[in-house]
Parts: structure tokens; C-alpha cells; sequence
């Protein structure tokens, strides 16, 4: 039976993984971290309210035997010090890798994102996991991800003994994606540059979340994009939104 950490687990994908995840045969206990506060209908794990950068995480992975870990903690919506931000994303993700690493972790699946790429005059129309990670400087986000995903390569190579997969989803949509993203689009009006109408991925969050169930099944290494088939432009999700 797998025992099973996710950080960031009072976050929508969080919740959906550790619901899906209760009913499995093969589950063992479920272990989760986040600085906020655990969700009161998930009953059925252990929680600890702890920030990604704590040195006590590795004797939590430890006392419980975790095997696998998915980290999802990340700093979504942006915050005023752009220092601290990077802080908790680049050098929590390095706390979890180190203490997984210690703690006899087999596998750890860390979500990264599409946004790690940049966005670049000179990008091809289509993106594959081989195209360098150039996450823009002004979009805090998408240059974290781009940050910390190549961390999370370099340790990968030197720790040949624990499996480590990098998810790198699009756009997540779905009934229970509540974030800045989501929010913008049932806005009264969109925002678009004249002229332009860029076609823009998604992917369901049902979809989404059964990306990280194969990934923990599979144990492949390595980094894989996670989109949905076919785009949208601006105009089409404008009038669709009505």
C-alpha cells in the first residue's frame, strides 16, 4: 500500500487528488501539508498545517513512510515582495525535494506549468517538453515556475534514487478552479490587445487530475506537458462567455 504526502492540499487540485485517491485498493494513508487550513470534509487524512520551507517536513514524510509525494504548493496568486515569493516557490520546492530525498521517498511529482516557457516573439507555434524554460521577468509566476522546474531537473540527476516526474499542465479550467485565472474570464468584459486574437489551451481539471494519478502510477521520470486537445481564441472564449 502507497502512504502518499501532497502539499498544498487545501488547494482545489489538492482536494480533488486526495478525494479520488481515498477509495483506491492500494491506498495507504494519506498525508497532507499546507499553510492553510485543512479542508473539513476531507475526514479521512492526516493533516499538517506547515509551510513548504519547514525543516520538520522530512520527519513528517519519515514517521509516516510516505513512498509518494505529490508537490503542489506554489504561490498561485501574486504577493506584494516579489523576495518572498520566490522564497516559499524556489527554496520550499528545494526543502521538499531534500526532506522526500531523506525521508526514502520512491517518487515525487511536482507540478510545474506551460507558463515556465515564456511567452517569446520567437516561440514555435507549438511548445515540446525540449523547448527551453524562458518564463517571462514580468509575469512573477510563469518566471517561478520557470525557475524552479530547472531546479527541479538538476536535482532529478543527481538523485538517481528517487523517481521524480514534472507535470507541466496549461490552463486548468473546471467547476472547482477558483483562482485569479478563473475569475478573470466570468469578468463583465474582456481584455484583449487590438488586432491580436492568440489561441489559448485548456485543460479540464478532471483531465488534469487523472494526469497525476497515471504519473504516480507509471513512476516515469522526466517532464510532460498536460493540455487539452484543440485551442480557442480570445473572441471564440469571449463569446461563449457571452
Amino acid at each position: 500500500m502507497k502512504n502518499i504526502g501532497i502539499t498544498g492540499i487545501s488547494g482545489y487540485l489538492g482536494v480533488r487528488l486526495a478525494e479520488i485517491l481515498k477509495p483506491h485498493a492500494d491506498q495507504g494513508e494519506i498525508v497532507g501539508i499546507d499553510i492553510a487550513s485543512s479542508p473539513p470534509f476531507l475526514k479521512h487524512i492526516t493533516f499538517y498545517q506547515k509551510d513548504i520551507r519547514d525543516p520538520g517536513i522530512e520527519a513528517v514524510f519519515s514517521q509516516h513512510q510516505v513512498d509518494t509525494v505529490f508537490h503542489l504548493a506554489f504561490v498561485v496568486k501574486p504577493i506584494h515582495s516579489l523576495k518572498k515569493m520566490h522564497d516559499i516557490d524556489y527554496n520550499g520546492t528545494r526543502n521538499i525535494l531534500h526532506a522526500a530525498c531523506r525521508a526514502g521517498v520512491k517518487h515525487l511529482i511536482a507540478i510545474s506549468s506551460t507558463l515556465a516557457y515564456g511567452a517569446h516573439p520567437d516561440n514555435p507555434k507549438r511548445l515540446s517538453e525540449n523547448a527551453p524554460l524562458r518564463g517571462n521577468k514580468t509575469f512573477p509566476y510563469g518566471y517561478e515556475k520557470a525557475l524552479t522546474d530547472q531546479m527541479i531537473q538538476e536535482f532529478a540527476q543527481t538523485h538517481s534514487e528517487m523517481t521524480v516526474t514534472i507535470l507541466r499542465p496549461c490552463t486548468v479550467f473546471g467547476p472547482h478552479v477558483n483562482n485569479y485565472v478563473s475569475r478573470m474570464l466570468f469578468l463583465p468584459a474582456t481584455v484583449c490587445v487590438r488586432g491580436y486574437d492568440p489561441p489559448v489551451q485548456f485543460v479540464h481539471e478532471a483531465d488534469f487530475v487523472h494526469a497525476c494519478l497515471s504519473a504516480a502510477e507509471k513512476r516515469i521520470p522526466g517532464a510532460f506537458n498536460i493540455c487539452g486537445d484543440g485551442t480557442l481564441t480570445i473572441s471564440q472564449i469571449a463569446s461563449v462567455l457571452g
